[in-house]
């Protein structure tokens, strides 16, 4: 049997996937931003908030999919971890017809119990149940063809050919300011277009990637194979997930559902603008870790746990560091900024939930980068009984503090209690008695976050006191606390080993790359001679 190439630890290689998960990431943050403020004023906070109320019971309906996709990516990248390439036919071609069959059930399902549901359980004005209707509809059939293109965007991610994605962001950037200004020129019902010219560009985005994936893999031309001993480990890796899934579905769209029906589509406008704040900052993250995790588990599934770990632990900083780079000045100039975005079109209470959600977001990094080991080693029940027992708790504390205290920031306090809880406390027991983890492995990663924040906070709170607070001063600040932090981070939170992975990582990022590597390869002999 054909065997494919022994894993290793390859730096270059993702510090290669991402800068180009990066350029994407840009092009889609920068017109998402723009594109964002034009929706906001051609539909309206009241349309924005019932667009996100019928996709929310779409995805409620459909959390089962997580599950199974997570399934059938670890055992997709764990047979590349292996090296046998027929094995990995095998197992993706059972993996695409598994989806398959998946996804015309959600059709069904959708088309019933969530279309009653939609229609007599939640609170929306009957002049416009028809154009929510149009969305669900849409809605679905943006859901079938997401489902079944998991197998496809697992087998890029498990070839780390990051660059494929990079390439459809111009695809991405174009179609969005196509459909921003189409509302904008639009005399008709807007939410209606909105929701037919997304499904379009869906249909297109996902039949680019299969032809580019038939094209590219081998193993991505379906096959007349279904294994049904495959079935067995692949349903029981997600049925312990179901349970984590049940528990996420209900803190976003259970929680969404709950303001909807005490606050109305005024305030699911608001959280819908804060969380996407949030969308991108972790977007950046969640960049870095797709380049990583590849190599992470099949680091693990060859049994090089050593290596995985201290892949695991440099992944984790740099995630940290990333977040605070981007997040600290947002939370210090979180209302200005959003005037900047937003002009007068800043839905009530969205900044304050921009801070709290912030908030939360950076011990949120902990767990979900911690997480894939667990992922790896496919002991995710232990895991589950964690989500299960904290995330149920959070979220009867969000409907008792909602109903008795009506106060629109109780979801989002309790969540960002929620994530604390599991990056902090979770995530570290799971791994000790999972994987060997050691305090000292855990010191490893807290005390330079720690270290890392308390530089951030303290930098931007001494620029916020020298610069003037206004919409005009606002990104020259953020920019500025933005450069110190990372200069700082680099200076007295990193470690050697990561200063090294730093200068590599800069030499390619585009335009800037000699000059940061040259600025970083001096500081980094600074800080040795000091030292």
């Amino acid at each position: 049997m054909a065997r494919l190439e022994r894993p290793d630890a390859n730096a270059g290689r993702i510090a290669k996937n991402t800068v180009v998960l990066y350029f994407r990431m840009l092009a889609v943050m920068l017109v998402g931003l723009f594109t964002s403020r034009i929706q906001l004023q051609a539909l309206g906070v009241a349309d924005l908030g019932l667009y996100n109320v019928a996709t929310g019971v779409v995805a409620m309906f459909v959390f089962l999919n997580g599950s199974l996709s997570v399934a059938s990516s670890r055992f997709l990248v764990v047979e590349m971890g292996k090296g046998a390439v027929g094995s990995l036919k095998r197992v993706f071609s059972t993996v695409f017809f598994v989806h398959l069959i998946l996804a015309l059930g959600f059709v069904v399902i959708l088309e019933t119990v969530g279309l009653y549901f939609l229609s007599t359980k939640l609170n929306i004005d009957p002049s416009r149940i028809s154009a929510v209707k149009w969305v669900f509809h849409c809605a679905v059939a943006t859901t079938f063809l997401s489902v079944t293109q998991v197998p496809y965007s697992a087998v890029i991610v498990a070839h780390e050919r990051m660059s494929a994605f990079a390439y459809m962001a111009i695809y991405d950037v174009v179609v969005k300011l196509a459909i921003a200004y189409g509302l904008l020129a639009s005399s008709g019902d807007r939410l209606k277009l909105y929701a037919v010219l997304l499904l379009l560009s869906s249909f297109v985005t996902i039949s680019i990637y299969r032809l580019y994936c038939v094209r590219n893999f081998t193993e991505a031309r379906i096959r007349k194979v279904f294994d049904f001993e495959l079935l067995a480990p692949i349903f029981s890796f997600a049925g312990w997930h179901i349970a984590t899934q049940t528990v996420i579905m209900l803190l976003t769209q259970g929680v969404l559902m709950l303001n909807q029906r005490y606050f109305g589509p005024a305030l699911v406008a608001a959280l819908s603008i804060a969380q996407s704040v949030n969308f991108h900052v972790q977007g950046f993250i969640n960049n870095f870790k797709t380049a990583a995790n590849p190599q992470i588990i099949k680091l693990y599934s060859s049994g090089q746990q050593e290596e995985a770990k201290r892949l695991l632990i440099e992944t984790v900083l740099f995630s940290v560091f990333i977040l605070l780079v981007l997040g600290v000045p947002i939370w210090f100039y979180s209302a200005e900024l959003m005037s900047l975005w937003l002009g007068s079109n800043v839905p009530q209470h969205s900044p304050v939930m921009v801070k709290i959600i912030l908030a939360g977001a950076f011990f949120s990094v902990f767990d979900t980068s911690l997480y894939v080991i667990l992922y790896a080693a496919g002991r995710i029940k232990e895991n589950m009984w964690f989500n299960v027992l904290l995330g149920g708790s959070a979220f009867i504390a969000i409907f008792v503090m909602i109903h008795f205290t009506h106060n629109p920031l109780s979801s989002c306090i309790v969540l960002a209690f929620h994530q604390v809880m599991l990056g902090v406390i979770a995530k570290p027991i799971l791994l000790h008695l999972i994987a060997r983890y050691t305090l000292s492995d855990f010191l490893r990663i807290f005390v330079p976050s720690l270290k890392a924040f308390l530089i951030c906070v303290l930098i931007a709170g001494c620029v916020r006191s020298v610069i003037p607070v206004n919409v005009f001063w606002v990104v020259p600040a953020c920019g500025l606390i933005a450069v110190m932090s990372t200069l700082a981070i680099f200076m007295f939170a990193a470690s050697k080993t990561m200063r090294y992975q730093a200068i590599r990582f800069s030499e390619r990022m585009p335009l800037v790359g000699q000059y940061s590597h040259a600025i970083l390869g001096q500081m980094d002999k600074l800080i040795e001679r000091l030292r």
